[in-house]
């Protein structure tokens, strides 16, 4: 195997040549001397002047300066924020023994230094760890600066893998501390002495064992108190404190079940808080108990011993705003869990007294923890909880985003149980889910928060479309309601429940849930956020329900080609899905195989698919165009032939050509006075067959009573005949049913109205009809228009037109009656 480098660059072609001349060995060094020195009085040295300087020194035997010649190059890499190629730097030694001629405190530094960058650039370092420690075994006083120099380039290194070697090196530090002085006088090397007390903060990050824990407070107890206040004082010793306590039980909780030994983790945070005590750190001491009291209360389920140690504990604290917060604030905590809330309140409303902003983190829960101990009491009193930890997630940096979804969905379950306001409920939700979707991670916790996201926004979104809860999830299980402090809980959530492919599933709630409380806008976001995830993972039921609620915002924008495209591949969906049914198949899933299942072009299949997309995609449009016609022709004009282009490249593949060949040519014909007719429309609209060609037929009708020369009476017939197939398709068009259809014809006749009011009878109550058509039941409305218009020009209900009426709309009948 091929070793480092080493012996190939100590070994240059400028050696060999001197070592071929006869020349006297004082000679060579003399000469090797001059060649590195002329090398280093150059104002700019690259990685091979390094390595040739390092050579001749060598070569010279001037051991001393070869090394210190390596240790600023090797500072440089390590300084250097992004990896850049080191040119063979990192494999000079890097697994062979330095010179033994070299000054041992040189050797030491050296290696400590190389660790460090060949750890950083991915490069072994256990030849070097174990060299490093032999070396260390040698040392004595007068190496006392190598020392700590290497202690201090491999704190970071090992203080996250390896806490309990990092520890020994820094009790071998404050060892030679002492005897760390400038060469030459009594003056200390290192004057801030704190600076050691403060690399137990990157020892803490290792620490994963009960084991690591008692070594990392026993090198605490060998610092001078200068040094242990110093680390104490700084301010990362507030988040140092946590992560030393958390992590341990945190660890613990992620082992099987069977693998937990909660003694031993009790043990040790006992153990933490008598010796923390004894070296007067109070806030490290609080940090002990409380994790103990978590261990109590959580793990060992004695809430009462929790409590009672936490009580004693507060005894005992001194005034200091942080640890009383500290212990308060778990005590509430914990009578929140066993439901006795009144106490809950008593010790959660203490630590919100406490004047400190140490802990931003836990002072939001301490908030969300209130709203739930009030929620029975006093339900606004709850919601006002909820929205102080949202400021306060929104407004302090320290705290992490996804800690502002939770609390932006509690505070959506505390309107839900505090008002029932379900606009209200899908306002906080859906900020929480676009901050749920900014903080994406592939970490388990933002998996996790995913899912129960995805559970309440199912659950709230199924409630405002159907005016109840759901009974069931897609698994089957019931389906729970959403609870106070559910996003908080420890749940019981599995990680392999979360599937990437899935998360469009999440964007369709939001925009279902948005539709449903009458906010389109943001139904109409989330329906093209979900559109875009849903095409990137094959979910074609998720695509196409999407893209019929995307629908009226991209038809708003005129945004024609999109919906036609759109329009295709939900088409086909439907066409698939319905074929599924009538064989007996459910479909599974939503990764349906849309092109297996309808089969090779062309067919019936593939013919109906073009027809679902004429319904869902090109009717919608037409009406779009129709309204835009109402105020300005020429727009209209431009926008209907920008349509039937596209309709005719679509002819070019499709298997039912005529389909999109005859829309065009209606499209074509809108405002095309005096050259076509209304009659001509009709005359050509009533060649398509009843039933296998309705889409067309609407469309022609539509299109007839856009044409300047329409009688009115003419139109409301129309109307009448188009009404009925249109009602009956509406749960596919429900959105542009709600946001373009409807409007459509509301608009069509508040104009026909104000341009000719001469034309209708009982004016006032046209008028009152259509400006307060709105207020109608929207399954109501179109009825409640056209018969309101028909009695107003004094046309007779057709017999469809009114059985239609009767069957769907029974208050339009006692509406006519009274008439």
């Amino acid at each position: 195997m091929q070793r480092d480098v080493d012996e190939g660059l100590l070994i240059s072609p400028l050696v060999k040549q001197l070592g071929e001349n006869n020349l006297l060995v004082e000679t060579k060094k003399s000469c090797h001397l001059a060649l590195g020195d002329l090398i280093v009085s150059r104002h700019q040295l690259w990685p091979q002047d390094v390595i040739n300087a390092i050579i001749h020194f060598l070569g010279a035997e001037v051991f001393d300066r070869a090394g210190l010649m390596l240790i600023p190059a090797i500072q440089e890499l390590n300084s250097m924020e992004i990896l850049v190629d080191d040119r063979g730097l990192l494999s000079l030694w890097g697994s062979l023994r330095l010179p033994e001629q070299m000054d041992l405190g040189i050797r030491i530094f050296l290696r400590g230094l190389q660790i460090a960058a060949r750890h950083k650039y991915g490069k072994s370092i256990s030849y070097l760890v174990e060299d490093l420690d032999t070396l260390l075994e040698q040392a004595s006083d007068k190496n006392a600066i190598g020392v700590l120099a290497a202690m201090m380039a491999t704190n970071s290194v090992f203080g996250k893998n390896d806490p309990i070697r990092a520890n020994r090196y820094l009790r071998t530090a404050l060892h030679f501390l002492p005897y760390a002085q400038i060469p030459g006088s009594n003056e200390p090397a290192f004057s801030d002495e704190g600076l050691l007390g403060f690399m137990i903060w990157t020892n803490s990050q290792g620490i994963t064992s009960a084991e690591h824990l008692r070594d990392w407070i026993s090198t605490i107890e060998q610092l001078t108190l200068e040094q242990r206040q110093f680390a104490f004082n700084h301010e990362v010793a507030e988040q140092g404190c946590l992560v030393v306590s958390e992590k341990l039980w945190h660890k613990e909780a992620e082992k099987l079940q069977e693998e937990q030994d909660w003694s031993a983790i009790l043990a040790a945070y006992e153990d933490l808080a008598e010796r923390a005590n004894k070296l007067a750190l109070e806030l490290l001491w609080a940090w002990a108990v409380r994790s103990k009291i978590i261990v109590l209360g959580d793990y060992l389920r004695d809430a009462n011993a929790a409590v009672a140690v936490a009580q004693a504990a507060i005894q005992q604290a001194s005034d200091d705003p942080r640890v009383r917060f500290l212990l308060q604030e778990i005590v509430g905590r914990k009578y929140v869990l066993i439901n006795q809330n009144n106490q809950a309140i008593i010790w959660l409303s203490k630590a919100l007294g406490e004047e400190t902003n140490a802990y931003p983190y836990l002072r939001l829960k301490v908030l969300i923890y209130m709203s739930i101990a009030t929620g029975k009491q006093d339900a606004q009193l709850a919601i006002e909880f909820a929205r102080q930890a949202v400021s306060l997630a929104e407004t302090n940096s320290l705290i992490d985003k996804s800690e502002l979804v939770k609390a932006l969905g509690e505070l959506a379950i505390a309107q839900w149980l505090g008002s029932n306001l379900l606009p209200d409920v899908f306002e906080s939700l859906d900020r929480a889910g676009e901050q749920l979707l900014a903080c994406r991670s592939d970490a388990e916790d933002w998996k996790k928060l995913f899912l129960v996201y995805r559970h309440i926004s199912g659950y709230f979104s199924y409630l405002a479309r159907t005016g109840s809860p759901p009974n069931e999830t897609l698994g089957g299980e019931a389906y729970a309601a959403p609870q106070r402090g559910i996003l908080f809980s420890q749940n019981s959530i599995l990680v392999d429940d979360y599937d990437r492919n899935r998360e469009s599933i999440l964007l369709t709630n939001l925009a279902f849930f948005a539709a449903s409380v009458g906010n389109d806008e943001r139904a109409a976001v989330w329906a093209l956020k979900g559109m875009d995830d849903a095409r990137a993972t094959n979910q074609r039921a998720v695509f196409a329900s999407l893209s019929l609620e995307a629908f009226p915002y991209l038809l708003l924008d005129a945004r024609y080609a999109e919906v036609l495209d759109f329009a295709m591949d939900a088409g086909a969906f439907f066409a698939a899905s319905t074929q599924l049914l009538q064989i007996g198949q459910l479909p599974q899933g939503f990764e349906l195989d849309v092109e297996t299942i309808l089969g090779n072009k062309p067919s019936e299949l593939w013919r109906k698919a073009e027809h679902n997309a004429a319904l869902v995609g090109l009717l919608p449009v037409v009406f779009r165009i129709g309204t835009v016609a109402l105020r300005s022709v020429e727009l209209a004009r431009s926008q209907a032939t920008e349509v039937a282009a596209i309709c005719r490249q679509i002819s070019a593949t499709a298997v039912d050509e005529q389909l999109w060949l005859q829309a065009a040519e209606l499209l074509e014909q809108i405002y095309l006075l005096p050259e076509v007719s209304y009659n001509e429309i009709l005359d050509f609209s009533n060649r398509f067959h009843p039933q296998n060609e309705q889409v067309l037929l609407v469309i022609g009708y539509l299109v007839a009573t856009l044409q300047n020369d329409t009688p009115l009476e003419t139109d409301i017939f129309l109307h009448m005949a188009i009404a009925p197939f249109i009602y009956q398709h509406r749960e596919p068009l429900s959105a542009t049913y709600r946001r373009l259809i409807l409007p459509f014809f509301i608009d069509y006749w508040k104009i026909k109205f104000e341009r000719v009011s001469l034309r209708f009878r009982s004016t006032s109550l046209v008028g009152r009809i259509l400006n307060t058509a709105e207020n109608f039941p929207e399954a109501e409305r179109l009825q409640f228009v056209l018969v309101t218009m028909a009695f107003a020009l004094n046309v007779r209900l057709p017999r469809d037109f009114a059985n239609f009426t009767r069957a769907s709309a029974p208050e339009v009948v006692s509406f006519l009656s009274a008439l």
